[in-house]
C-alpha cells in the first residue's frame, strides 16, 4: 500500500508527503502581526494620541488651540531608494489646527508640519538612515484587576492580595497583615486601613459600608480599631499618606485624589483594561454555584423572575444576565462620592432633572468689580446666556468662572459626569458540610460601563471581590497565564508619540500665555523638536528596536515573530524569577516552548508558535477545528475558530494525532485530550475542538526540524537557534528531507520576489523580470544584485521563471541568497 502522496509546495517544488494527517490548515501570514499592528497605529493610534492633548488652552483660558485632522504625505523616496541613499524611509505628518480667541470668537487656521514618521516596508521592517531595523513585539501584563494568594506557613492560612493595574496611572492595592487587618495602598504609597479607604470613596458612616458590603468580620476588625472615621477625615488621611504626612483642607485633598484616579489624562486603562475589568468584576461570574438569598423581581409588575433559594448554575446565570437592571443598585450617595467634583465654586451649573439635558446656572454671576448681578441663579444656560458671558470683558468676571464657561461642551460634560454610581449587587448563600447557610454579599461593577479610565463602580466591585475571596467566592489569577499577558507593537509607537506630544503641549501652553491673538500664528506656537527626538530615540536606541538579522530567511522571519518581555514597561532581566521564565500551560499553540535564547534571557524572549495570531486586545490566539456531535457520531468539521487562552478555559481539546475515519469521525471511543492544561482520556462525545496540526505548538524555526519528537528538548532548542546562523551557499541546495513549511518561511520573509498578479513573463534577465497581466498591463520587478546585508553577507536574487511562463498571483518568481526553487 502506498504510504505517501505527492504534494506541491509553492509553484516549483513537489515532494512526497508521508504525513498520516487527514486534515491540515494553511499557515497564516507569518509577519501579519507587524504589518497589521502598524496599520492600526496609522489608522487609529495617531488620531487618538493627538486627541488626548487637544484642545490646548492658555493658562488664563482666553486662547484655545483645536485639532481638526492630520494627514501623511507620500514618502519622497521609496524603500529601496532610501536604503541605497542612506535615508530614513518616512513620510511627513501634517496637522490642520485652529487657534481660537475664546473672548472674541475669532479664529485662525493653519497646516503645520509635525514630524517625519518612519514607515514600515511591505516586509515588516523600518529603514532608518539606510539600515534595515525590526521592532520586536513586547509581552506585558495586561491592565486589569488581579487577585493572588500566598500561604502563610506559620498559621497554614492563605493571605490574599489584590491589584488594580492601569496602562498609565496610579495602582490600587489591597492586602492583609499578620494580625488580619486589611489595608489599601494608592500609587505605591504607605498603607491605609481598608475601611478608611472605603470611607474616602464616599461612604460616610459604618452603617453605609455594612449596608453595601454586608457584615464582615475582617471589616469589623478595622471598625473596632477606628470607629469614628468619616468621609472627609479619610480623604485627608489618604492625601497625607501620598504626601509624607502633609495635611491640607478637605476640598483640596478631595480634588487631588479625584484627579489622580478619575482624570482621563492621568489615568488610562485602555480598551483592553476595560475589557479585562468588566470580565473579572462581573457579579454573575462569582455568583455561579451559589444559591440566591433574595427574590429578583420585575418592579413594573412586581413579578418574581428568580425566587430566593434558586441554585445559580450556568443556565440560570445565562438567563439572569438578561435582567441585569433588576439587581443594579446605587450603593454610594452621589453628593459625597469621590468621582464627582466638589460642591464648591468649581461647579457653576447643575441639572434639575437627571433625564433632561437642560443645564441651569447654579449661583448668581457677579460683575467682578462692581458686584452687579450679570446672570441670575436658576437661569437656563443657552447660547444667548453664553454669548453674554463671553462678550463681557474678561476682567469683569472672575477668571475661574470665565474659564468654566469658555467651552460649552465642557460645561455639559462636567454636569453630565455628576451622575449616580451604579453597581450590580446580589445576596447569595452557600451551604457547608454541616448544612449551615453562609450569607454573602457579592458586588460587581456596572457591566454597561465602557469608559477607558477607572470609575468608582470598578473600585467598589474590586473591594467586594477581595472580601469575597475570604469566603471562597471568586478565583485566584495566575499572572504568568497568557490570558493576563498581551502583546504590544503599534502601542509602543503610540506611547512614544504621546511622550513627545506631552512635552510639546507644555511648550505650546507657555507660548500661548505670553502671546496676543493678533500677533501670533498657529505655526508660531509649535516646536516639534522634542517629538522628533522621542521618535528617533525609540527607533535608534530602544531595546525593542533591533538591527535586522539578514543571515538567512529563517533568521529574518524568526526575528519578526520574536516576543520580548524586556524593554520599557517590561521586566528587568536581573529580577525575573524562575516562574516568569518557565513554560505555562497556556503557551500551547501560542508561544513556542522550545525556542528561546540560552543564557540570562532564557524564557524572557520567546517566539510565536506557527499558527499564532493576535486579537484586537493584543492577546495571542491559536486555531482549533470544531468537533460536531450529530447522529451519534463525533465528526471533525472543516470550520476552525481562533481561541485565546481565556476562551480555551474549560474546553476539551483533542490532539491532532487522534485517529480519524474517512468521514472525519473518530475511530476510537476514547481519545487523548486536554482540559485546562491537564491531559487525560475523554469520551469522543465530550470533545469540543481538535488541534489543527502537530506543528501548532512550536515556532517556525522549531517546526523546520525533521522528526522533532525524536530529539532531546535541549538539543532541539540548540538546533532551532543554530539554524538561524547558517550562512548561504554559493550554489543553493534544498534539503532532501523537509517538513513542508520551508516555502512559507521564504515567501513571508521578504527575501524572494513574489508575483503581485496573474500573467505571463515577457522579459527576464539577472536584474529585472517583467510580467504582463491579463489586461495587457506590465509590471517590472527589480532584483537585488550584489547588495550588502546588515551582516556583511551578499544579497543576490536569481530569477526562477522562464520567458513566456504563466505565473499566478503569490508565486515566487525569483530566489534569494539562501533559497532554491522557492524553498
Amino acid at each position: 500500500m502506498k504510504k505517501y502522496c505527492n504534494v506541491k509546495y509553492g509553484n516549483k517544488v513537489e515532494r512526497r508527503n508521508y504525513s498520516k494527517m487527514k486534515y491540515d490548515l494553511d499557515l497564516p501570514n507569518l509577519i501579519e502581526i507587524q504589518t497589521k499592528s502598524f496599520q492600526e497605529f496609522l489608522d487609529y493610534g495617531i488620531k487618538t494620541s493627538l486627541k488626548s492633548i487637544f484642545p490646548i488652552e492658555s493658562y488664563n483660558g482666553d486662547l484655545k488651540l483645536h485639532f481638526n485632522d492630520f494627514f501623511l504625505e507620500e514618502p519622497k523616496f521609496n524603500a529601496e531608494e532610501s536604503r541605497k541613499r542612506g535615508f530614513t524611509y518616512s513620510a511627513e505628518l501634517f496637522l490642520n489646527v485652529t487657534l481660537e480667541n475664546v473672548i472674541t470668537q475669532q479664529t485662525k487656521k493653519a497646516r503645520i508640519l509635525m514630524t517625519d514618521l518612519p514607515l514600515m516596508t511591505v516586509a515588516g521592517t523600518f529603514i532608518i538612515n539606510g539600515t534595515e531595523r525590526v521592532v520586536v513585539s513586547q509581552i506585558v501584563r495586561s491592565a486589569g484587576a488581579y487577585f493572588t494568594s500566598k500561604l502563610d506557613n506559620k498559621i497554614n492560612k492563605n493571605r490574599f492580595t489584590a491589584q488594580i493595574i492601569p496602562t498609565r496611572g496610579a495602582w490600587i492595592e489591597f492586602e492583609q497583615n499578620n494580625k488580619d487587618f486589611l489595608y489599601a495602598k494608592l500609587d505605591r504609597s504607605k498603607k491605609i486601613p481598608l475601611t478608611k479607604f472605603i470611607h474616602a470613596l464616599g461612604f460616610d458612616t459604618q452603617k453605609e459600608i455594612e449596608k453595601a458590603f454586608g457584615i464582615n468580620s475582617l471589616l469589623d476588625l478595622s471598625f473596632n480599631k477606628d470607629n469614628d472615621s468619616n468621609c472627609n477625615d479619610a480623604i485627608v488621611e489618604l492625601y497625607s499618606k501620598l504626601h509624607q504626612g502633609e495635611r491640607v483642607p478637605t476640598n483640596a485633598a478631595r480634588e487631588f485624589i479625584r484627579n489622580r484616579l478619575f482624570d482621563k489624562d492621568k489615568y488610562d486603562l485602555s480598551l483592553v483594561g476595560r475589557y479585562k475589568l468588566n470580565r473579572k468584576l462581573d457579579v454573575l461570574n462569582r455568583a455561579e454555584n451559589t444559591f440566591l438569598a433574595q427574590d429578583i423581581k420585575d418592579l413594573t409588575n412586581n413579578k418574581i423572575l428568580f425566587s430566593a433559594g434558586t441554585f445559580l448554575n450556568y443556565e440560570v446565570i445565562k438567563k439572569l444576565s438578561l435582567h441585569r437592571d433588576k439587581f443594579r443598585v446605587e450603593l454610594v450617595n452621589s453628593d459625597f462620592h469621590l468621582q464627582n467634583q466638589n460642591h464648591d465654586n468649581n461647579l457653576f451649573t447643575y441639572r434639575k432633572n437627571i433625564n433632561d439635558d437642560q443645564i441651569y446656572i447654579k449661583e448668581d454671576i457677579l460683575h467682578f468689580q462692581t458686584g452687579q448681578v450679570l446672570i441670575k441663579a436658576d437661569t437656563l444656560l443657552d447660547d444667548d446666556v453664553l454669548k453674554i458671558l463671553l462678550e463681557t470683558h474678561k476682567y469683569n468676571i472672575d477668571d475661574k468662572i470665565m474659564k468654566y464657561f469658555a467651552n460649552k461642551e465642557y460645561v455639559h460634560k462636567v454636569v453630565k459626569d455628576r451622575q449616580k454610581v451604579f453597581n450590580e449587587s446580589l445576596e447569595v448563600y452557600v451551604v457547608d458540610n454541616k448544612n449551615n447557610k453562609r450569607f454573602i454579599k457579592i458586588i460587581g461593577n456596572d457591566q454597561s460601563e465602557d469608559a477607558e479610565n477607572i470609575v468608582l463602580s470598578d473600585i467598589i466591585a474590586s473591594i467586594s471581590y477581595y472580601l469575597n475571596l475570604y469566603h471562597n467566592i471568586g478565583t485566584i489569577d495566575d499572572i504568568d497565564h497568557l490570558g493576563n499577558r498581551r502583546l504590544r507593537y503599534g502601542e509602543l509607537l503610540k506611547n512614544q508619540l504621546r511622550v513627545g506630544l506631552n512635552r510639546t503641549k507644555k511648550n505650546i501652553k507657555d507660548r500661548m500665555s505670553i502671546s496676543k491673538f493678533e500677533s501670533i500664528t498657529p505655526g508660531g506656537l509649535f516646536n516639534f523638536s522634542s517629538l522628533s527626538m522621542a521618535i528617533k530615540t525609540f527607533f535608534c536606541s530602544s531595546r525593542l528596536s533591533h538591527f535586522m538579522d539578514q543571515i538567512n530567511p529563517l533568521a529574518i522571519i524568526t526575528q519578526k515573530r520574536r516576543i520580548s518581555a524586556l524593554g520599557s514597561g517590561g521586566i528587568d532581566r536581573d529580577r525575573a524569577g524562575v516562574e516568569l521564565r518557565d513554560v505555562n500551560d497556556s503557551y500551547y499553540g501560542r508561544l513556542c516552548p522550545i525556542e528561546t535564547p540560552e543564557g540570562p534571557s532564557i524564557g524572557l524572549i520567546c517566539s510565536l508558535a506557527t499558527y499564532a495570531q493576535v486579537d484586537r486586545y493584543g492577546f495571542i490566539e491559536t486555531p482549533f477545528f470544531k468537533v460536531i456531535h450529530e447522529n451519534g457520531k463525533s465528526v471533525v468539521s472543516h470550520q476552525y475558530e481562533y481561541l485565546t487562552s481565556i476562551q480555551e478555559e474549560n474546553r476539551i481539546i483533542a490532539t491532532s494525532s487522534s485517529c480519524l475515519n474517512d468521514d472525519f469521525s473518530f475511530k476510537q471511543t476514547k481519545v487523548i485530550a486536554r482540559r485546562n492544561g491537564e491531559i487525560s482520556l475523554y469520551n469522543v462525545d465530550q470533545i469540543d475542538y481538535i488541534d489543527v496540526s502537530p506543528k501548532q505548538i512550536v515556532s517556525v524555526a522549531t517546526a523546520s526540524i525533521p522528526f522533532l519528537e525524536h530529539n532531546d528538548a535541549s538539543r532541539a532548542l540548540m538546533g532551532a537557534n543554530m539554524q538561524r546562523q547558517a550562512l548561504p551557499l554559493l550554489i543553493s541546495e534544498a534539503p532532501i528531507v523537509a517538513t513542508g513549511i520551508e516555502h512559507r518561511i521564504v515567501k513571508d520573509s521578504g527575501c524572494v520576489v513574489v508575483a503581485e498578479d496573474d500573467g505571463i513573463v515577457v522579459y527576464v534577465d539577472a536584474k529585472k523580470i517583467i510580467i504582463e497581466n491579463n489586461h495587457g498591463e506590465q509590471k517590472s520587478y527589480i532584483l537585488s544584485t550584489f547588495d550588502k546585508s546588515n551582516q556583511d553577507t551578499l544579497i543576490l536574487q536569481k530569477p526562477i521563471v522562464k520567458l513566456n511562463e504563466n505565473v499566478h498571483k503569490g508565486d515566487i518568481i525569483a530566489d534569494g541568497s539562501s533559497t532554491h526553487q522557492g524553498e
